[in-house]
């Protein structure tokens, strides 16, 4: 779910832009985007995925019918409000990991974030670095991590310079390789997810419709009235019609009345 400090950033950063994001399609028909790095720094490689074709044919499987979208990050001369496009109108995001992802925080709700990890940052059975787990939590996506594969000669790590020091690279920037079995494994999962919060929304609306239904129904009008006039009493199980809360017991009418 979404806490109510990520919903008031997200319609802050959409108002200040002037503009909102388009929600994700229906699972009936889903959109998949491939989101590559697309800035290159002197000296870096891009983690570009190199089985990007067999990787969305993944996800075909399990999102049939979907469209494909290929987009790239933006570059840090790109305004803000310019960078807000990046994860609009996507059932599922497809990306290798990177400080892009910071803007999945300002993703519509209930878009599928996948982040394909770099090779070293999986051991002993899990992953050793939390990476965009920490900040994605709690702002309404369904997010999840791929395992990548061992590159057969893999690069030394990248180091950068901060204050004048040498900071030593914590992973590798190789070329992303996606585990597709894994890959497959995330993806049902986060459908999974997904069709559960539709149905918890859908029933949420039943009840809700339900509820203004009862509340127009003439018994149940008289039933409110009574109580509003003080002439319910409040015994637990022996009520006339209900507690202080509105809340009815054996009551036939309450039994109507209070689904």
């Amino acid at each position: 779910g979404i806490g109510p400090a990520a919903k008031e950033l997200k319609r802050r950063a959409y108002a200040s832009c002037n503009r909102t994001l388009a929600p994700p399609p229906p699972l009936t028909k889903p959109t998949i985007v491939h989101l590559a790095r697309g800035v290159i720094r002197e000296g870096m490689n891009t983690r570009r995925l190199v089985n990007a074709n067999a990787s969305i044919a993944t996800l075909l499987k399990t999102f049939p019918k979907a469209t494909v979208v290929e987009r790239a990050t933006h570059g840090g001369e790109t305004p803000f409000c310019g960078q807000l496009d990046t994860y609009d109108a996507a059932t599922v995001v497809l990306t290798p990991h990177g400080a892009h992802l910071v803007l999945a925080i300002f993703a519509p709700v209930n878009t599928i974030v996948l982040e394909a990890m770099p090779w070293d940052m999986w051991r002993g059975g899990r992953f050793v670095y939390g990476s965009a787990s920490k900040y994605l939590s709690g702002v309404g996506l369904v997010f999840d991590r791929v395992r990548t594969v061992r590159p057969l000669h893999p690069s030394t790590y990248k180091s950068g310079r901060f204050n004048g020091k040498t900071i030593p690279g914590r992973f590798s920037h190789d070329p992303v390789t996606i585990d597709l079995n894994h890959l497959a494994a995330v993806a049902a999962k986060a459908k999974g997810r997904l069709a559960g919060v539709a149905r918890a929304a859908a029933a949420s609306r039943a009840a809700v419709a339900r509820h203004v239904a009862l509340r127009q129904n003439p018994k149940c009008i008289a039933l409110d009235e009574s109580v509003r006039a003080g002439k319910g009493k409040c015994r637990p199980g022996k009520g006339i019609f209900c507690n202080a809360r509105h809340r009815c017991y054996k009551n036939s009418a309450c039994a109507l009345c209070e689904p």
